[in-house]
């Protein structure tokens, strides 16, 4: 799986997490399988993109495009899932 595809699940992980629904409850509102979640937030399978935006219409995520300065909730978790997964440009060591 590569690092976009990582950082957009685990964008999505952290708008899961600061709502408070478990997985459990995106597999019955999305209709996917349990297990299917679970690899999916898990980092274990790539997804396809069906199965991708069944999960973000559960969690209420809208895609559109802003500036990366914006100082927005969705900016600031998908800055968060940058920094977990240690991909943060701005935290790089400068050469």
């Amino acid at each position: 799986m590569d690092n976009n595809s990582k950082v957009l699940i685990q964008l999505l992980e952290e708008i899961r997490l600061q709502k408070g629904i478990s997985r459990y409850k995106v597999a019955k509102l999305s209709g996917l399988n349990e297990m299917t979640v679970k690899r999916f937030f898990d980092l274990e399978n790539e997804p396809s993109l069906s199965n991708f935006l069944a999960i973000a219409k559960v969690l209420g995520v809208n895609f559109f495009f802003e500036s990366k300065e914006s100082d927005t909730d969705l900016n600031k978790a998908f800055q968060d899932a940058m920094d977990k997964l240690g991909r943060n440009p701005d935290n790089l060591p400068k050469n």
